[in-house]
């Protein structure tokens, strides 16, 4: 994961910069799945974008919208 996954979102959902740089300087993950912030259980999970399957799902769904508009 990049910067903003490892770094900016795990702050910004309460993290500490203490937490954060002993962290990385650890090498370890910036943050435990689930982590409850205010009585909630928070879990961060890798970009949608990096999933194989993405494209072929975007495919399919420009073929359905075309499909549609076809039948119209």
């Amino acid at each position: 994961d990049g910067p903003h996954a490892a770094q900016d979102i795990p702050v910004a959902l309460g993290q500490t910069e203490k937490e954060l740089k002993r962290s990385l300087k650890q090498g370890t993950s910036t943050w435990r799945n689930p982590t409850e912030r205010h009585e909630k259980r928070i879990w961060i999970s890798p970009p949608v974008g990096l999933s194989p399957l993405l494209p072929d799902l975007i495919l399919e769904y420009i073929s359905s919208e075309i499909s549609g508009l076809l039948m119209d």
